[in-house]
């Protein structure tokens, strides 16, 4: 017994001096590891699923609620770490980015840098329906070339045909499907992404606004576009309206969604479809001298914006056109 017990002590002490001088545990160990990625890749792989993006997707899922980011000014959760990456995704998209283009960043040690590394690699899921043939969509009014876009052929196979519905969706652990936002809805202010859906949104709950349609606008000498808000209102806005409102965005939205501009307008633009048109608006953005050229009912709305140093939204006037024009006001 004594020759036995001697003995497995002498093994476990030339196994501990091995394992001390040639590393043979973290090898095994390594080994092991790399077996498991081997299994875990070729699983991926058969998926098409390599990119870190699902990875990232399905820690997501899994505990949405978790912190993933932290910062000196903030945190993020796991959920809110996916919805920002599906925004920056779809203004890369917007750039006309696509799948296998080298993009370049140049960010400061920050949260968005991650947003926009996972967002990269997200480039190529939008929404796609299968549809038996193209009488599945009514199309564009006159305008054969739009309708033609709605349409993904030859996708996963030859000749099948798919929808393009243009929606950013997200799928719930229970297995349902909620919108996020719409594909293009979303502009770029502060180095900022803003959710046109999400604006609008808060907006819509603020006493007396019956709808908002909110959209970006370029202002001169600024990089990015401003938030604008077109709001169809029960009646006329007074000072205690628009400040009672600028005060509620400011508590309600990101500091950066605040609308800087609003358009208060006497009737809500929309398509044949119902759906909101921005186009109109957008082209004619802030500069007076357009107002009624693609928005014929809209020559005379009324257009107000914060004022630097104001508390409140103010009317825009020509002259404030001017001053940004040459740089005399900053937002």
């Amino acid at each position: 017994m004594a020759l036995l017990a001697a003995a497995v002590t002498g093994g476990l002490a030339a196994s501990a001096y091995l394992d001390g001088k040639f590393q043979l545990r973290r090898d095994v160990t390594a080994l092991l590891k790399l077996r498991k990625a081997g299994h875990e890749y070729e699983k991926a792989l058969k998926a098409d699923h390599l990119s870190p993006w699902y990875i990232l997707a399905e820690t997501c899922k899994r505990q949405p609620n978790d912190r993933a980011i932290w910062t000196r000014e903030r945190s993020w959760s796991f959920q809110e770490l996916h919805d920002q990456v599906v925004r920056y995704a779809q203004f890369l998209l917007e750039q006309g980015i696509r799948p296998g283009d080298l993009v370049g960043m140049y960010l400061h040690n920050s949260a968005e840098f991650v947003f926009i590394m996972f967002a990269a690699l997200t480039i190529g899921g939008e929404i796609l329906v299968a549809v038996p043939s193209r009488d599945a969509f009514g199309g564009y009014w006159r305008n054969e070339e739009a309708t033609n876009k709605r349409f993904a052929t030859d996708v996963f196979k030859a000749g099948d045909l798919y929808y393009r519905c243009g929606d950013a969706l997200r799928r719930s652990p229970d297995g349902h499907w909620y919108f996020l936002d719409r594909l293009g809805d979303t502009f770029r202010w502060k180095s900022e992404n803003v959710s046109t859906a999400e604006v609008a949104e808060a907006l819509g709950r603020y006493p007396g606004v019956t709808e908002a349609n909110v959209y970006g606008v370029t202002v001169p000498g600024h990089e990015g576009r401003a938030g604008c808000a077109a709001l169809h209102l029960e009646g006329q806005p007074d000072e205690n309206f628009v400040s009672g409102l600028l005060q509620y965005s400011k508590a309600n939205l990101p500091r950066y969604a605040v609308p800087v501009f609003l358009r208060v307008v006497k009737h809500s633009s929309h398509i044949h479809n119902h759906k909101q048109n921005k186009v109109g608006l957008r082209q004619e953005g802030i500069d007076l001298e357009k107002l009624g050229v693609h928005e014929r009912d809209g020559a005379d709305d009324m257009i107000m914006w914060q004022k630097p140093g104001s508390e409140t939204y103010v009317p825009f006037q020509r002259e404030d056109w001017e001053a940004l024009s040459k740089g005399g006001a900053r937002l």
